[in-house]
């Protein structure tokens, strides 16, 4: 009997010596989405520009009891292609066993490149542990139908039409004649499509235009002077200027006809055709 009785002393030992040291498998803290009405949930489709409520509550592990030290929020705007084209994140000091977020927000990203958004908070413990919560968010952004409007450019002589309003330069000297020369101004990227009637004809939203032009970063390279029109001789044309500017507005311009004068004043080129924005 006194084996026996020593022998569960000593288990009972042991087992009360592992239970004091054991393992806590999940030491982080805890946080969660607030919900209710207009609170922004993960998976939500929201509207361009509403404001909505963003909330979080925060707690420390209920075992460990450390406090709260830091909570940090994150948010990334994505474009139609996957691109980041926008991001926020800020990191803000707190204290205690308890922290609720809170705030009103409006996604005003630039407008024709938003398609969803990632929201990320993370709270930390300090003991550097820490806990996530993540949102996604599709934006439900109207399409806006663009409008093609008569274009009529004119160079006469040296004297050049300003073109900045599309993200171009027209050369006032018709270098490598018989050519004159349009170029991309400063920060601004174009692409040349010949025979571009029918895809300007099909060019009817604003998401219609970032699409193609997309798909034109991916199959065809830029170009840094658009050279097609012939000073000696009036002609029609069917080229289509897709141009990005310093501002990253897009613009599609149909180039139909030049029609080329010379007299007193030198050499008079007048372009037109139609442009969509």
């Amino acid at each position: 009997m006194k084996k026996l009785a020593l022998a569960l002393l000593c288990l009972f030992s042991v087992a009360f010596f592992a239970s004091c040291n054991k393992t806590i498998d999940h030491p982080e803290p805890s946080i969660a989405v607030k919900t209710g009405d207009n609170y922004l949930m993960d998976g939500a489709t929201i509207n361009f520009e509403n404001q909505y409520k963003l909330g979080f509550r925060c707690e420390s592990n209920t075992q460990t009891k450390k406090e709260l030290a830091n909570f940090r929020l994150q948010a990334k705007i994505f474009s139609v292609e996957g691109l980041e084209v926008a991001s926020y994140d800020s990191t803000w000091l707190v204290s205690g066993t308890e922290y609720t977020y809170e705030e009103s927000w409006s996604i005003i990203p630039p407008r024709e490149l938003v398609a969803r958004v990632v929201i990320t908070a993370t709270i930390t413990d300090v003991a550097g542990k820490f806990n996530s919560a993540v949102l996604h968010l599709n934006l439900d952004v109207p399409t806006q139908a663009l409008v093609s409007t008569p274009i009529e450019w004119v160079k006469t002589g040296h004297n050049a039409q300003d073109l900045s309003a599309y993200g171009l330069v027209w050369k006032e000297n018709n270098y490598k004649s018989p050519f004159t020369h349009i170029v991309p101004a400063e920060g601004s990227v174009l692409y040349l499509v010949e025979n571009g009637d029918a895809a300007f004809a099909g060019l009817t939203t604003d998401l219609d235009l970032l699409r193609y032009f997309a798909d034109l970063t991916e199959s065809a390279d830029p170009i840094d002077d658009y050279k097609n029109i012939d000073c000696n001789a009036s002609a029609n044309y069917h080229d289509l200027l897709i141009c990005m500017d310093g501002n990253d507005d897009l613009h599609a311009i149909l180039i139909s006809r030049a029609d080329i004068e010379t007299g007193s004043f030198g050499t008079r080129i007048t372009i037109t055709g139609n442009a969509k924005e």
